[in-house]
């Protein structure tokens, strides 16, 4: 730790135990920073994170255009900067989530990259939707990333419009 007491990231104290020499070194320490210990993996390129979340979770009323959307991140924790070529939906129920700003995205160092999904059911579709919304970068190693997309579509909000419990669960 710092003396205003934050933590450096790759600082480490290294006090000497025995020297052959004339001098006495046991009461000399070191800092050293910027190293890393052996075996520690640091991403020296592009390296994209988990999503945050790992799934969004909607519900709303069959052929409703003003179910609000929500965000999902993902972040660069590489020292280069991620290229995010693009995201897509895919799996059975695909139409029913839109991506509200697909595109290319350059996130640098250290920084996120944020997607808004909106569910848009169909004016006919009930019951329980799913899809995959794939994030796509250059990161050499996962260069995809996955985010579960989950939804119900109700006939409406009130009494025999409401889904059974079994849909909800």
């Amino acid at each position: 730790k710092n003396m205003d007491g934050s933590v450096e990231p790759n600082a480490y104290v290294v006090a000497t135990e025995e020297h052959n020499s004339g001098f006495d070194y046991q009461d000399v320490v070191y800092i050293v920073r910027n190293a890393k210990p052996v075996g520690e993996p640091t991403p020296e390129n592009q390296e994209i994170d988990a999503p945050n979340p790992k799934e969004l979770i909607f519900s709303g009323v069959k052929g409703s255009t003003n179910i609000p959307t929500q965000s999902v991140s993902v972040k660069n924790s590489g020292r280069a900067t991620l290229e995010i070529s693009g995201a897509s939906m895919s799996g059975t129920n695909a139409g029913a989530f839109q991506l509200v700003n697909p595109g290319a995205k350059s996130v640098p160092a250290g920084e996120t990259a944020t997607f808004e999904v909106r569910f848009a059911p169909g004016s006919t579709t009930v019951g329980s939707l799913s899809a995959k919304l794939t994030i796509a970068s250059n990161d050499a190693d996962e260069a995809n990333v996955d985010v579960g997309l989950y939804g119900l579509s109700t006939n409406g909000e009130q009494g025999s419009n409401e889904p059974t419990l079994l849909d909800v669960v």
